[in-house]
């Protein structure tokens, strides 16, 4: 006798965007209010949610979390189950914040993909950091304030403690909006892959994606002909689709997911949907009444399914602890999401087949004569003017190229997978970053008028680097132009313009350009009035006043594999200050296979290469790039230079930060990687034309392990950023405090608990005085090699003293060394030992260790130890802390030690370095 299959376990999150009251057109009323949610979520939706069970999910908007009225609201619906979630509009939320209300709202809200990667993630955290205050709980659960997140968001939201995102409406194509086109989304839940956000991954531990229950549109095939707007597709809520279709929808659901052992449905609705008058669906108590009866029935035919009613967070829970981890075959409806605004995996064609007499009779034959110029530029810097419709630059973008957008229509253009700069074709030059080796516009010249024709010309010239090419789009009076414009003009009522070869050469001459070429469009459609424009920027003479050369020397930095740690922080410095050189003598070249630096610097080219392997990408991906740019100098800021390096004639600098992998017992790398270091770090460095140690106790440590001769090597020490010598606002740090429960007074320590890092000893020594002074022991450490002991010292005997705070902000680590007593660092091995400076530009006395390189760079700003005596460390912990005169003493000594470090000496020294050395060869 066979066993009848399982049943699935049938879950449904109800969802509610709460935002303020709308009107009947969906605009928010003025001035704002909130009944939606003070007035119809305890009178209408509470005694469903009580009814059925219900452990609904808020997804608050900004202006509804900073409302005291909807706080009390959203506060006792928290305490009977529900969750709060975020629901972000970026426009309302600093950095950059467009409106101070929702009330000032127009019909221009920004979606994060808008701003920058630091900025959208400054806003998701500031808006967590107040739905936390302002609820008392942080929330776990999300979802886009528009059209939908991208990779950046999610990787935003794993930074953040987020959980869950329930941004994805399948079926449902955005960009004709400026949005993201989910039409191949799946329906059922997965996780987001780490390297692409539109791939499912078998990693619990990232973000949970929850799409909303949509299938295609009504009527089937039929349905197709209907506008494309969300209103005419089956999507699980009471607004615009009867009992009957959505009773269809879940059994057609339940059918497809059968064999499956969760299924999930995910409604969606907003708060304001019942207001009467509140928007399109419900205009009098009768539709009121219609809208709730269509909700309850609803709730009823789940319950009777065997349906359970829980929050998103819930449903994430759930898979994490059955280890539910989706194939790609049971999500059904594949993971291609075909954004051709965004991601490139769509061209224009397959976009245009959407509208096809303009496919045929113009995008079809264009593409012939203009997709083989596209498709055959990489690796070039371009900027891409007028890409608000992403006609080419998807091709751009997988070719390697490094891309900037310029549009006046933003909305159109969020979705690219490039930052896009709010600007017209006519003035632009001004507000676009560094130099450009190509500026593409296609079909956009038809849309300016002479005056603005000529000043995208000159603006373009303006950006462009010596040598840069001009390629562009334009529309001729002669043939079918004429008549063409007339129909822009009175059938589309669009105003058009054509232009004479004549005409553009004239103004592209005036403008400086040089090689112009005018190429008529003429493909087997026979296009006689479209031209293609090309043209050069002349190589301007070089500048002979420089020391005995002629030409520019070009500095090239390798960085790989980029992390939070010093090489990075390194890298990031060095770049910073190489990106203020304003002298045309020095050009400089960053090769990384991180995609966050591109478009990052004015004046440092950014060579992007994705990365399939580290050792791969190092010796043989990154080749072809280093060996097109023609570098002078080559920086190596990780020890090494992979061996094919060695065929290049260009000049190597190898920077070492440290030898912890020559010393056995410190076992401060994973075994393969110093056995790697061990064997490729001599050779690198005595392959080297120089050696650059970050002290001179990293120096003389490289002669002695290495047998590196004194003159090759040259000592640049690193700095401290800034930021750490400003003072966190008394306010700030006040709630920072609070957050992480921190009483002063209180001793500082931020690192790991390595061997080398002496931590045992420390806390022994603390151990020790607990008794004689009241200050606890705050610690950042994160888990490391060897720390087990420590970590079980701290648990037998000081458990209640010494507190871990896990990962922090660099806000909260500023306000950490500013207001402890004192600062422990009494390490047995330091490179440099950045930790001494950040606590000294702080403000706090620092203990640090007489060995290796920290009382050479602490200098007489510190107490100083033998790191191997408990008791010297005891004993320097008791002066410190019970003289208030020597406390302030070493504090006034470590702000003038600050005096001897700085990132623009750190770079002074490589440029002296490099323009010694290539005016004497």
């Amino acid at each position: 006798m066979t066993s009848s299959p399982k049943k699935p376990l049938i879950l449904c999150a109800i969802t509610l965007d709460t935002e303020p009251d709308c009107d009947i057109n969906w605009r928010i009323t003025k001035p704002i209010a909130f009944s939606s949610v003070t007035r119809f979520i305890p009178e209408l939706y509470r005694p469903l949610w009580n009814k059925y069970d219900i452990n609904p999910t808020y997804f608050t908007s900004p202006s509804v979390i900073k409302d005291d009225a909807c706080i009390r609201i959203l506060k006792n619906e928290q305490e009977q189950g529900a969750e709060i979630g975020a629901h972000l509009h970026p426009e309302y939320i600093e950095p950059q914040q467009k409106y101070s209300d929702a009330s000032g709202t127009v019909a221009d809200e920004f979606t994060c993909s808008v701003y920058s990667k630091e900025v959208e993630f400054e806003k998701i955290k500031n808006f967590t950091e107040l739905i936390e205050a302002r609820i008392g709980r942080r929330p776990i659960s999300y979802r886009a304030g528009r059209f939908g997140a991208d990779l950046d968001t999610i990787q935003s939201l794993k930074k953040l403690g987020y959980r869950s995102d329930s941004s994805v409406t399948p079926f449902i194509d955005w960009t004709t909006r400026g949005g993201p086109d989910h039409s191949n989304a799946p329906i059922q839940p997965y996780y987001v892959a780490s390297e692409n956000f539109y791939e499912a991954n078998d990693d619990p531990n990232t973000i949970l994606k929850i799409p909303l229950t949509i299938f295609g549109k009504r009527l089937g095939r039929f349905g197709r002909l209907l506008p494309d707007s969300w209103l005419y597709y089956q999507w699980l809520r009471p607004t615009h689709m009867t009992v009957i279709e959505q009773k269809r929808l879940i059994s057609k659901t339940i059918q497809l997911y059968q064999d499956q052992p969760i299924i999930v449905f995910t409604m969606m609705f907003h708060s304001m949907e019942t207001v009467i008058k509140g928007t399109p669906f419900v205009r009098s108590k009768i539709e009121q009444k219609m809208y709730l009866n269509r909700l309850t029935q609803i709730l009823q035919y789940l319950k009777k399914l065997g349906c359970q009613f829980v929050s998103v967070n819930q449903v994430a829970q759930l898979y994490r602890e059955n280890n539910i981890i989706p194939e790609l075959s049971t999500l059904k409806r594949g993971l291609r999401f075909n954004n051709y605004l965004r991601y490139k995996n769509i061209s224009a064609k397959q976009y245009n087949k959407r509208f096809l007499p303009t496919y045929f009779f113009w995008r079809m034959p264009s593409d012939r004569i203009l997709m083989p110029l596209v498709k055959s530029i990489h690796h070039r810097n371009i900027l891409d003017v007028g890409c608000g419709t992403g006609c080419y630059t998807n091709f751009f973008t997988a070719q390697d190229n490094r891309v900037l957008g310029v549009d006046k229509n933003v909305h159109l253009a969020t979705g690219q997978s490039f930052p896009v700069i709010e600007s017209g074709a006519n003035d632009f030059k001004d507000k676009v970053p560094g130099k450009y080796d190509l500026v593409f516009s296609s079909w956009l010249a038809d849309y300016l008028g002479p005056n603005e024709l000529q000043a995208f010309i000159q603006n373009s010239h303006a950006v462009l680097e010596p040598n840069g090419e001009l390629i562009f789009t334009a529309i001729s009076p002669k043939g079918w132009g004429g008549l063409y414009i007339w129909m822009a003009r009175h059938v589309r009522h669009v105003k058009k313009y054509c232009y004479r070869h004549a005409e553009i050469r004239r103004w592209m001459e005036q403008s400086g350009f040089s090689n112009i070429e005018i190429i008529p469009m003429n493909s087997w459609l026979k296009i006689p009035w479209a031209y293609i424009v090309k043209a050069k920027k002349p190589v301007t003479p070089p500048d002979q006043t420089m020391a005995g050369f002629s030409q520019p020397i070009k500095i090239g930095l390798l960085a790989r594999g980029l992390t939070s740690g010093g090489v990075t922080r390194f890298i990031n410095n060095v770049l910073s200050e190489f990106d203020n050189v304003n002298n045309p003598h020095y050009q400089f070249v960053l090769f990384t296979d991180e995609p966050s630096y591109q478009n990052s610097f004015t004046r440092v080219k950014v060579a992007y290469v994705k990365k399939i392997n580290k050792i791969l990408w190092e010796y043989f991906q990154i080749f072809p790039s280093i060996r097109r740019e023609k570098c002078h100098y080559m920086i190596y800021p990780k020890c090494t230079i992979p061996l094919t390096h060695l065929v290049f004639s260009f000049k190597k600098l190898v920077v070492i930060h440290d030898l912890a992998f020559m010393k056995e017992k410190f076992l401060e790398y994973k075994l393969m990687d110093t056995i790697y270091l061990k064997l490729a770090a001599p050779i690198s460095c005595n392959k080297a034309d120089y050696v650059l140690a970050v002290s001179e106790a990293t120096k003389q440590d490289a002669i002695r392990k290495m047998g590196l001769k004194p003159d090759k090597l040259k000592v640049i020490f690193e700095a401290v950023e800034e930021r750490f010598k400003q003072p966190v606002p008394q306010q700030r740090i006040e709630e920072i405090f609070r957050k992480l429960n921190i009483e002063a007074p209180y001793l500082f320590y931020c690192g790991v608990l390595s061997p080398r890092k002496n931590a045992l000893r420390m806390f022994q020594a603390f151990a020790q005085v607990k008794d004689q002074i009241p200050h606890n022991f705050y610690v950042t450490a994160s888990q490391s090699w060897y720390d087990a002991d420590v970590r079980q010292f701290i648990k037998d005997n000081l458990a209640d003293r010494v507190f871990f705070l896990g990962y922090i902000t660099e806000e909260e680590l500023r306000a950490l060394y500013q207001r402890a007593t004192l600062y422990l660092y009494p390490s047995i091995f330091e490179g440099f030992g950045l930790p001494i400076l950040e606590a000294q530009a702080s403000g706090c006395p620092v203990l640090t260790s007489n060995v290796t390189s920290c009382p050479e760079i602490a200098g007489r700003g510190a107490y100083i130890v033998d790191p191997y005596s408990i008791d010297d460390i005891r004993d320097g912990i008791i002066k410190i802390i019970s003289n208030e005169s020597y406390r302030q003493q070493l504090i006034e000594y470590g702000k003038r030690n600050l005096e001897r470090f700085s990132w623009g000496l750190v770079v002074h020294k490589i440029l002296a370095l490099t323009t010694h050395r290539h005016t004497h060869d």
